[in-house]
């Protein structure tokens, strides 16, 4: 090691122009790689593609053509449910319909959507929500129709009409900045729409993403620029500061331009590479300069002064590198591919940031003209407040050992005890602080509504004698749960085939609450779904619910609250 060691920095110094000319020609051949960079905003990435959740997740939501939503919400003072409200909304819905990204024939808004009631002469009737009901003189509020059907209920308005929601299904979540900008340019030319918000998970994450990578890119450079302020004051020469400077530019052009040239995307984990780097690749840096400082006044000659300097802290250097890059490279056994690429990626801009110190950075002091180094390493240590501090610091250590060691196993109990306190939670809309319109948006419409949070629970019974989903035991199971889910405080409605059937079978015997329930009979289960079908009901919105052949079926959860701990609460019971 000693003969490398020997060889790397008698090469750095005897020819700097080489070393600094190698050095920006690899910057210059990845760092255009970056601004073609892929950005990965979706949290669910976060999990590998083969991981069994997720792919549950997918093939439900494949099989039921289920999709996210994108919620946008309308609240006011009395019941917006008027003629002229609704005219507006349809038209709302026409603009959004064509857009990329949109589910046009999924869209739930009051003039989208069906109910289910009794004509005059005794037929069933599944038409249009906004329609006149056929045979009616005394048409019912809109909002009273949706209170009065449990598919509906809490999903579209509130009982007393002052909340309405219209949900904007996407193929995917990264239409939904795009879909959500549109939306709000169309609310404010159609007009006359007081108090909307835009919420919805997808929404949530993609505009974290997108604030998170700007974030990085501000705060980057403001700790480039901060670090930079503090070794000026420690130096005092700005153009030896800009040494360990232009190493950790270089780290983490190489490294970022590295990632995105391999293939990789650029996750939301991926953004803080360049932050952690940043300091940490001045480290190096200042440790070689504070010796050189030292040394330089005592050799006066500026060879000798690099050249001791590296021998000395080569070692050291070399073997805090090795593991801080072991230390990050231990996030490969994590099971989440972006924290992978984070820890493989940091590890290798911490091997780049060492290279970069013993052999840039003394080719760089070596191109340095004399006179900028006249008088470096001169200073008064004692003059400076931190040279004044120091000692004293040092001193009272000494003295009062035995309270400071007191003191540090106090904190240490207090810490122990607060990490068992540590609760793990997450909820993609509390990132955003109070105050922000997602935020506000969540907390008006999960005041008013059921809430835009959705899970779905599956129910599969092919393996079962009668292999249908269509069968007392089955919807009297999906039934009880749905009362023991919907008394959860985070439950706002549940959705299933059960409510089709339920709603059917009392309107059609004249609104009689005792036969508001599931019957026994699976003949009669049969025809109130094919009754359903037969009066207008489209099958595409019953297959939402079950599969076309009967096999399985799927229970919507709207919860109010969307943390991983009220998640869990729910996926208990």
């Amino acid at each position: 090691m000693k003969q490398a060691r020997h060889r790397m920095v008698e090469f750095a110094v005897g020819h700097p122009r080489v070393v600094m000319v190698l050095a920006v020609l690899v910057t210059l051949a990845v760092v255009p790689f970056i601004p073609s960079a892929v950005i990965d905003t979706d949290p669910e990435n976060m999990l590998r593609a083969d991981e069994p959740v997720r792919q549950t997740h997918a093939r439900i939501k494949d099989e039921f053509a289920l999709a996210d939503f994108l919620v946008v919400g309308f609240v006011g003072e009395s019941d917006l449910l008027t003629p002229d409200f609704v005219e507006r909304l349809e038209r709302l819905v026409e603009a959004v319909e064509p857009l990329d990204g949109v589910i046009a024939e999924d869209i739930l808004a009051p003039s989208t959507v069906d109910d289910i009631y009794r004509t005059s002469d005794g037929a069933l009737a599944v038409k249009p929500l906004t329609e006149p009901r056929e045979g009616w003189r005394e048409q019912p509020r809109i909002a009273d129709r949706i209170d009065a059907n449990p598919i509906l209920r809490g999903k579209l308005a509130s009982q007393d009409g002052r909340a309405v929601a219209l949900y904007i299904p996407l193929e995917e979540k990264k239409y939904a900045h795009d879909v959500a900008a549109v939306v709000e340019s169309e609310i404010e030319r159609i007009g006359g729409f007081d108090g909307y918000h835009i919420t919805g998970l997808p929404i949530a994450e993609e505009t974290f993403g997108r604030q998170m990578f700007l974030q990085m890119g501000i705060s980057a450079p403001l700790a480039a620029l901060f670090i930079m302020l503090l070794m000026l004051v420690f130096f005092r020469k700005l153009a030896i500061v800009l040494a360990p400077m232009i190493v950790a530019i270089m780290t983490v052009g190489w490294t970022m331009g590295l990632l995105v040239a391999t293939g990789f995307t650029v996750h939301i984990m991926s953004s803080m590479i360049a932050i952690f780097l940043m300091p940490i690749a001045v480290l190096d840096a200042i440790h070689l300069l504070s010796e050189f400082h030292d040394r330089y006044q005592v050799s006066k000659t500026r060879r000798e002064a690099i050249v001791s300097t590296v021998n000395e802290l080569f070692a050291p250097m070399l073997f805090t590198t090795v593991t801080t890059c072991v230390g990050f490279l231990s996030l490969f056994f994590a099971p989440i591919p972006p924290v992978r690429v984070f820890g493989g990626f940091v590890a290798f801009g911490v091997a780049v940031a060492w290279l970069l110190t013993v052999t840039v950075l003394p080719a760089y002091a070596m191109l340095l003209p004399e006179k900028v180094l006249a008088n470096f390493g001169n200073l008064d240590e004692g003059r400076s407040a931190l040279g004044r501090f120091l000692p004293r610091l040092g001193r009272f250590a000494v003295r009062a050992r035995h309270a400071v060691l007191i003191v540090m196993i106090l904190v240490g109990v207090v810490s122990a005890y607060g990490v068992t306190r540590i609760e793990v939670n997450d909820n993609p809309t509390k990132w955003f602080k109070r105050s922000h319109p997602i935020r506000v948006a969540e907390d008006a419409l999960s005041a008013h509504l059921a809430g835009t949070y959705l899970a779905y629970l599956e129910f599969d019974a092919s393996d079962t004698d009668a292999a249908s989903v269509k069968n007392p035991e089955t919807l009297h199971l999906m039934d009880g749960l749905q009362e023991r889910l919907t008394a959860m405080p985070q439950v706002g409605s549940t959705t299933g085939i059960t409510d089709i059937v339920k709603k059917v079978r009392y309107e059609l015997n004249d609104g009689d609450e005792a036969t508001y329930a599931v019957p026994d009979d699976a003949m009669e289960i049969a025809q109130e779904l094919f009754l359903y079908e037969a009066s207008g009901g489209d099958p595409d919105d019953l297959f939402k619910f079950m599969t076309p052949n009967g096999d399985k079926a799927v229970l919507w959860l709207q919860l109010k609250d969307g943390d991983n701990q009220s998640v869990a609460e729910v996926v208990d019971a």
